[in-house]
């Protein structure tokens, strides 16, 4: 998740440096929303995987974008849409402010459901691996037989 929200913030600053941006007191505000605004679809995503119930990657990807995909596309789309006509205003802050908006909702789409669905595929949790409920219960179990069997060994028969 962390490699899909740099590649985001990445993308967004260098659409903003093609763009011939000086840094300034606008464009430092910009780099903090584009920051907050690129987790959004990352987290939606990697948190509807990591809560399914499925053991497989395929699977638990497909969960994901089940229950979050239409969430994501539906956010993106009128947030696309609502920030399109701050890109013709005539205030220069404003117009930056869509820009920077519309840069930052594309390339997240694109990295959440391109990049972050693939490495979740490829290197992404499966089976119990990460789920803290299962280590404890691991974790307990052994410490349990643990004391039985040390509980066993003090009394003598």
């Amino acid at each position: 998740a962390m490699l899909s929200i740099v590649g985001i913030v990445a993308s967004v600053i260098a659409i903003m440096t093609l763009l011939g941006w000086a840094m300034g007191v606008t464009e430092s505000m910009l780099c903090v929303m584009v920051v907050g605004l690129s987790i959004d679809y990352v987290v939606h995503l990697c948190n509807a995987y990591v809560e399914s119930t499925e053991t497989r990657r395929y699977d638990r990807i497909r969960v994901a974008l089940e229950k979050m995909g239409v969430s994501v596309v539906g956010g993106s789309v009128t947030t696309l849409g609502a920030s399109t006509f701050l890109c013709f205003c005539t205030l220069l802050c404003f117009m930056k402010f869509g820009i920077a908006v519309l840069a930052t909702i594309g390339f997240s789409l694109l990295w959440a459901l391109g990049f972050f669905v693939a490495l979740c595929h490829l290197f992404g949790p499966s089976n119990n691996t990460g789920d803290l409920k299962y280590m404890a219960r691991v974790v307990m179990g052994k410490l349990g037989a643990k004391r039985r069997t040390t509980s066993l060994d003090n009394n003598p028969v």
